[in-house]
């Protein structure tokens, strides 16, 4: 399903690039055009929580994670932006995760691995006469979601599932020479809440449905217009 949605996705970027080329056609405006950009970050997760058919639910919290993430996109008109965009983020569980109804917390270990791909509209405002441009925008695409834990007293939690993935973006960039420039920014990123099958809780599969993951993010990057 992911690998589905994903061509679709892409074959809608491809479009919004064209559609960026066409646009430029028209625009007399220099320097403008296609760009691959690049970040790595920090994300700061909710908790999670999950509950079953089964008596087995399980909750916990998560560690502040890595962030990596790469687009390519392109200038429509002079202020507004569309690009692709592609993230990872490896989520790891705190020290602590308790498992069923009951109020035991049993050491864990394992995590989450969050892909995402997105199509991003972003919205550039000049600040004066400086070099200095800020941005806001947002995203909406999929996201593949990957569990994976497992406890000292045998119990274990893995599976897979595809979810709506959404964000909000805002930023500010600095020009500098042949096209490159830095940026920082933060990040509001959502995983809707999911029901799946196929998550085996201490031997048994049973149907699961998992809360959403709300992460704040902070990333750097470099941008390079061709």
């Amino acid at each position: 399903m992911f690998r589905s949605v994903t061509k679709r996705l892409s074959g809608g970027v491809v479009a919004l690039l064209l559609l960026s080329q066409t646009a430029l056609a028209q625009d007399s405006v220099s320097g403008l055009g296609l760009y691959f950009s690049g970040a790595l970050g920090a994300s700061v997760h909710g908790d999670f929580v999950g509950s079953s058919d089964a008596t087995n639910g399980v909750s916990g919290d998560f560690d502040t994670s890595g962030l990596m993430r790469i687009a390519v996109g392109g200038q429509l008109g002079s202020s507004f932006r569309a690009e692709a965009e592609y993230s990872y983020r490896s989520l790891q569980y705190d020290d602590t995760f308790e498992f069923g109804t009951g109020p035991s917390v049993l050491n864990s270990n394992g995590g989450v691995t969050v892909s995402s791909l997105k199509v991003n509209g972003l919205y550039d405002i000049p600040l004066g006469a400086t070099e200095y441009v800020a941005y806001v925008g947002g995203g909406l695409g999929v996201a593949e979601v990957d569990v994976d834990l497992a406890s000292d007293s045998g119990a274990v939690v893995n599976g897979a599932y595809t979810g709506l993935a959404s964000q909000v973006r805002v930023g500010v960039e600095r020009g500098l020479s042949n096209g490159m420039s830095v940026f920082a920014d933060y990040t509001f990123f959502r995983v809707n809440e999911q029901g799946f099958n196929g998550f085996n809780i201490a031997g048994g599969a049973v149907e699961q449905a998992f809360g959403p993951i709300n992460s704040h993010e902070l990333a750097v990057g470099l941008r390079l217009q061709f």
